[in-house]
C-alpha cells in the first residue's frame, strides 16, 4: 500500500498487454523512440526466463507495467518501468523500486536500470531513489540515442 492506496502487481494477459501497449506507447520515452503499440503489446505478453513482466495497479485501475530480467550483473535489471500519465508522482514508482529490493534481499547486492539521456524526469526520480550513473551507452536502443546505465546498492 501507498498512503492507504494498494498497489499491486500482477502478471500480464494479453488483453491488458493490448490496452498498456497503447497508452505506454504514446508518451516518452516510447513515443520519442518509435516504439509502436503494437511492438510494446508483444513485448509485454511475451513470456522469456528470467523476465518477469507485471501490469501496476493503483486502487484496482491500470496504471502502468514492470519488468524485470534477473539475475543480471548480480542483481535485477528493471527493463521497463511505465506509468501512465494520471499515475505518475503518486508514490507508484518508489514503491515498485521498494517491492524489487525486497524480492531479491540477501540474494543481490545491486539494482540496475537505464534510461535516455532526454528523459531527465526518470534520471531524476532514480538518482533520488539511491541509483547512481555508472556510464553511457550510446546507440543502444537505437541510433541517436544514449541510455544511463544506473546502479543502486543493495543492502
Amino acid at each position: 500500500t501507498r498512503g492507504g492506496t494498494l498497489i499491486s502487481v500482477d502478471p500480464i494477459d494479453s488483453l491488458t498487454a493490448c490496452s498498456l501497449a497503447d497508452a505506454i506507447a504514446a508518451i516518452d520515452p516510447w513515443k520519442r523512440m518509435g516504439y509502436g503499440a503494437d511492438a510494446m503489446a508483444a513485448y509485454l505478453a511475451s513470456r522469456e526466463p528470467g523476465t518477469c513482466r507485471r501490469v501496476i495497479r493503483y486502487d484496482g485501475r491500470l496504471a502502468g507495467a514492470v519488468a524485470i530480467r534477473s539475475p543480471w550483473l548480480r542483481g535485477p535489471y528493471l527493463e521497463l518501468l511505465a506509468l501512465l500519465p494520471g499515475c505518475q508522482g503518486l508514490g507508484i514508482g518508489a514503491t515498485i523500486l521498494d517491492w524489487i529490493g525486497a524480492e531479491v534481499a540477501g540474494r543481490a547486492n545491486s539494482m540496475w536500470v537505464c534510461a535516455s539521456t532526454f528523459n531527465t524526469r526518470a534520471v531524476d526520480f532514480y538518482q533520488r531513489h539511491g541509483f547512481v550513473r555508472i556510464g553511457n551507452l550510446d546507440d543502444l536502443v537505437g541510433p541517436g540515442f544514449t541510455e544511463i546505465l544506473l546502479r543502486r546498492r543493495l543492502p
